[in-house]
């Protein structure tokens, strides 16, 4: 019974994989985390909702090394909110 629920298992994996678009199969894998990623985000983000959903929806301690960045961000910002 194990052996065959790891055979399908196997098939419907590949059959996933071979039928999303090619594309996104690096969203899958790799080894960024998830501090990095808030990081990323924003830094890279245009849009204020972005960079606001990134510094403050997160936990605080995904933006230590920002921390400067984001109060500059506000203060040069914050008469538009």
């Amino acid at each position: 019974m194990l052996m065959c629920s790891f055979g399908l298992w196997l098939v419907l994996n590949g059959l996933f994989f071979y039928s999303i678009d090619r594309s996104y199969i690096t969203t899958f894998f790799g080894s960024e985390t998830a501090p990095q990623y808030t990081v990323e985000l924003f830094r890279n983000s245009e849009d204020d909702f972005a960079k606001f959903d990134a510094a403050f929806d997160n936990r605080r301690s995904y933006i230590n090394g920002i921390e400067e960045e984001v109060k500059e961000w506000l203060r040069e910002n914050i008469a538009r909110f």
